[in-house]
């Protein structure tokens, strides 16, 4: 996956933030893993509903 996400952003004309390394500092590695599938789950199912990025804004 980590070798398809520049082509994938280039083909969507965007730029890629990482911000997951940024949680481990404030929350343990263990809470973060369990909260992790809560976050992407609803952020899975708002990107099926929507047809392009710009209407995710």
């Amino acid at each position: 996956m980590a070798t398809a996400i520049p082509s994938i952003a280039d083909n969507f004309h965007l730029s890629i933030l990482w911000a997951g390394g940024k949680v481990y500092p404030f929350l343990s590695i263990k809470y973060a893993f369990l909260v992790a599938p809560f976050i992407f789950a609803p952020g899975s199912l708002i990107s099926v509903v929507h047809h392009s990025f710009h209407t995710l804004y």
